[in-house]
C-alpha cells in the first residue's frame, strides 16, 4: 500500500476509505499539519458521521490516522493561542480538542497513529488514546508545550501506561525522542521502515478483525472510558495555561524568532 491515495486531497484533515481503513488524514503540510480548532472540529465530524453510516462501519477494519507531507504534526496551531483573549476563549479553543479526543477514544473500531514524521505536543497527546502506535524511523517525538508555557492535558491525567517518573521528565522537559527511545519507553510500538509504513499500518488494522466486531466495540468502549477518565480536568488546566501572561510572552517570542 502507498501513501499515493492520499494524493489531490485539498481539506485541512483529509479523509480516504480505502481496502476497509478510514484513513484520517492531518492534511496542512505548509504549516506542517498544526492542529488547530478547525482540525479538532473536522475530525469529530467525520468520525460521527462514519458512526452514522452502519454499512461502512460493518466492514471497516478500523481508522488510521497519519499526516500529509514530511510531518504527523507539529502540535497546536499557536497563532490560534496568541487569538485567545480570555479563560472562555481558551476553554472554547481547548475543548473542541477534548471532544475530538474523546470521539477518538470511544470509536466502535479500533484506532491506529500511523506516524509518518516528526510529532510533537498535541499531536503525541493523541497517543495515549489510541490501540496502537506504529511509527517510521523518519519519526522523531516531544511533548513541548511546556516549554511554552501550555500544560499537555493527557500526559498529566492519563499518560497511557508509560512509568510516572519518565514521562514527568519528558513533559516537563520537552526533550525530544528518537524513534528508538520512543520505542524503548512505550510512547510508540512499534517502528519500521518508512516506506513499510502504510502496509504494516494495513495489517495492524486487519489483526483486529480476526476478533467479533461487538467484542471489539465492548472492549473499545470499556477501555475508551479509563482513557477519557480525568481528561476534562486536564484540558481545563490547558485553558488556564493558554491565558497565562508568561504563556502569551513565550509564544509571541517565538514568532518574533522566525
Amino acid at each position: 500500500m502507498s501513501r499515493e491515495i492520499f494524493k489531490g486531497l485539498s481539506e485541512p484533515v483529509g479523509f480516504v476509505f480505502e481496502q476497509d481503513v478510514a484513513w484520517v488524514v492531518l492534511n496542512n503540510p505548509r504549516r506542517r499539519n498544526a492542529w488547530s480548532s478547525d482540525v479538532a472540529s473536522s475530525i469529530r465530524s467525520l468520525l460521527n458521521d462514519l458512526k452514522e453510516d452502519r454499512e461502512k462501519l460493518n466492514r471497516m477494519l478500523g481508522v488510521a490516522i497519519t499526516g500529509s507531507g514530511d510531518y504527523f504534526s507539529a502540535g497546536i496551531d499557536l497563532r490560534e493561542v496568541l487569538q485567545v483573549k480570555d479563560i472562555d476563549g481558551a476553554r472554547e479553543l481547548v475543548m473542541k480538542t477534548y471532544e475530538a479526543f474523546k470521539e477518538i477514544a470511544l470509536f466502535p473500531k479500533p484506532v491506529v497513529c500511523v506516524v509518518n514524521g516528526p510529532a510533537y505536543g498535541l499531536s503525541v497527546e493523541l497517543f495515549h488514546i489510541v490501540d496502537y502506535v506504529l511509527a517510521s524511523d523518519r519519526a522523531s517525538f516531544a511533548i513541548t508545550g511546556a516549554r511554552f508555557g501550555i500544560v499537555p492535558p493527557v500526559s498529566v491525567v492519563n499518560p497511557r501506561g508509560l512509568e510516572a517518573r519518565r514521562i514527568s521528565y519528558i513533559i516537563m522537559s520537552g526533550t525530544q525522542l528518537s524513534f528508538e527511545e520512543a520505542l524503548k519507553i512505550g510512547l510508540v510500538d512499534e517502528v519500521v521502515e518508512h516506506e513499510k509504513l502504510y502496509g504494516r499500518a494495513l495489517e495492524i488494522l486487519e489483526s483486529f478483525s480476526r476478533s467479533a466486531p461487538h467484542a471489539l466495540a465492548w472492549i473499545r468502549e470499556v477501555l475508551g472510558r479509563g482513557r477519557v477518565e480525568g481528561l476534562e480536568e486536564g484540558f481545563e488546566v490547558m485553558a488556564r495555561s493558554i491565558v497565562h501572561s508568561d504563556t502569551r510572552r513565550r509564544v509571541s517570542e517565538f514568532f518574533n524568532r522566525k
